[in-house]
């Protein structure tokens, strides 16, 4: 059964090339009306957690049972509902995909499931000082990687870069990584004093060389206070992004991942001085690093901060240290600073992801909607854990909040893929025209049950790239709504939603991306597909 288009465009552009979108279920239509009024939605959400358990010597501990934890959610026990051994596996070969098929889910293979990695030289936020000695101890720690290892490297200058992906040729990356250098930026590196019980920098003293993290001092009247608030804002969001598209293309990797996070970080809280006497100024992170670690437990990735500086960092570097402390601990990864050895703190995050388990519980029926502390303890005593120290429970139906424009943009121009919603495409080319088999797993959406419906809402839309990464034409949309009988529903979740999508590809592209957004909660996925791989029949 056809549709017309629901909805209209958000972004630039007009509406989707769409003459029809057939919705294919099990070899039946999808009927789509709107009866029902009532709305049941959840009340409750099943809390995960990924544990590293270790002895003294720092070896994993295997031989854990669900019997031998206790959980408590802001001090009140609770039962555990899910336990799930992590272990390590023997690596096959990945899965092939029939001719013209695309996917933006990662290969799969047979017995290993918690071994991803991103390493991520945050060079936006590192001197070049500290860049080459940083790059030499990647190497190090790449040269005794383990065949099971699955690393991919990005680095972060101007915006996140893939140098490469999963699954990449391990010397063809020390090639790359040897000859890697940063893009000249004028975003200069703040330093300045923290306290004990905050990470508060002040822009007094403050130094801007013209280049990322130089620690030579300019001028006072070079280095207007403004500007530098202003730089400083920069970098601070400019890395934030990097942690949620890193987050949202490790979505759908199943069990621990782990980012790796190479850099001299960044203050929380920033403060100067007004002109002539007035009120002091301050910029407070708090909110928007709470945001970027809710994404990244959702996709249960810890970061592993690891201090560029070495033992080179001075006091006044405290500050940004904080900052790693405190995204480590609400992720479950942990800070390495203060040493020289960065090798051994990459090789240590890497050994915490060969083997965990994973823990799941419900809030208690009284939780508060505010950040719960979670306190895990095991029932022998010559074994350490690590674990997130907590998380964020929402209102029911009130996601954070978010733009929804910003988020879509965000995920088109991302070098990475959104994996939070799976797709896959198999594509259909004459020519210039080119046929879309659009297939969307049911089970990454937020469905509701309005009396015996299940209801939900997507909006989707293509985006055409040339090669130098500028859109082609204008950015369309469409919407779709579903309204499904229960035995309508099983299916999808069995088979997908399945819409066929035909387009007219346009002159000079050579990229198509499609994207799909979940209207109730909010999830993006993206799936980029380079045309000259859409084979004609």
């Amino acid at each position: 059964m056809s549709f017309p288009a629901r909805g209209s465009v958000f972004l630039a552009g007009a509406a989707l090339a769409l003459s029809v979108v057939a919705v294919v279920m099990a070899g039946r239509s999808l009927a789509l009306d709107n009866q029902g009024d009532l709305i049941i939605r959840s009340t409750t959400r099943l809390v995960q957690m990924s544990v590293v358990a270790q002895d003294k010597q720092g070896r994993p501990v295997v031989d854990l049972k669900r019997e031998d934890f206790e959980l408590f959610d802001n001090g009140k026990r609770c039962p555990i509902s899910i336990f799930v051994v992590e272990a390590p596996g023997i690596a096959s070969q990945p899965q092939s995909v029939p001719r013209n098929t695309f996917t933006n889910q990662f290969a799969r293979t047979a017995g290993v499931r918690s071994a991803h990695a991103v390493i991520l030289l945050d060079w936006l936020n590192t001197g070049w000082e500290d860049q080459a000695r940083t790059r030499q101890q990647v190497i190090r720690m790449l040269q005794r990687i383990e065949p099971n290892d699955r690393i991919a490297l990005y680095v972060l200058d101007r915006k996140l870069k893939v140098i490469s992906e999963f699954g990449g040729d391990t010397a063809a990356l020390l090639e790359k990584l040897a000859a890697l250098r940063a893009d000249p930026v004028n975003w200069g590196q703040v330093e300045a004093t923290g306290t004990d019980d905050a990470s508060v920098s002040t822009l007094d003293g403050a130094i801007f060389p013209g280049r990322i993290g130089g620690r030579h001092h300019a001028p006072e009247s070079d280095s207007p206070k403004e500007e530098q608030t202003f730089l400083l804002d920069q970098r601070v969001r400019e890395t934030l992004r990097a942690f949620e598209e890193i987050a949202a293309h490790l979505a759908s990797v199943p069990g621990r991942k782990t980012l790796i996070w190479v850099s001299a970080g960044f203050p929380l809280n920033v403060r100067w001085s007004g002109a002539d006497g007035a009120a002091p100024h301050e910029r407070d992170y708090t909110a928007e690093v709470r945001r970027i670690i809710q994404k990244l437990n959702n996709a249960d990735v810890a970061v592993y901060p690891i201090d560029s500086r070495g033992l080179t960092a001075s006091p006044t570097g405290y500050d940004s240290i904080w900052t790693m402390d405190r995204i480590a601990s609400r992720t479950g990864g942990l800070a390495w600073y203060e040493r020289n050895d960065l090798d051994v703190g990459m090789r240590t995050a890497l050994d915490d992801i060969r083997f965990t388990y994973t823990i799941g519980f419900y809030p208690p029926a009284d939780a508060t909607h505010t950040f719960h502390k979670v306190r895990l303890q095991v029932r022998r005593h010559d074994v350490m854990l690590r674990y997130r120290e907590g998380y964020y429970l929402d209102r029911p139906g009130e996601p954070y909040p978010q733009n929804k424009e910003t988020e879509v943009t965000q995920a088109l121009l991302s070098p990475v893929d959104s994996t939070a919603i799976p797709i896959t495409i198999a594509a259909t080319r004459k020519r210039d025209a080119v046929t879309l088999r659009l297939s969307v797993d049911a089970g990454g959406l937020d469905f509701v049950r309005e009396n015996d419906r299940w209801h939900a809402k997507l909006e989707l839309g293509v985006r055409f790239a040339a090669p130098d990464g500028n859109q082609v034409g204008s950015l369309v949309s469409q919407t779709a709504e579903f309204n499904m009988r229960p035995q309508a529903y099983e299916d999808a979740l069995r088979n997908g939603l399945v819409l066929e999508i035909p387009l007219q590809i346009l002159p000079n592209a050579t990229v198509l991306k499609q994207w799909v957004r979940d209207v109730s909660s909010g999830k993006i996925g993206t799936l980029s597909i380079p045309l000259k791989m859409v084979t004609e029949d």
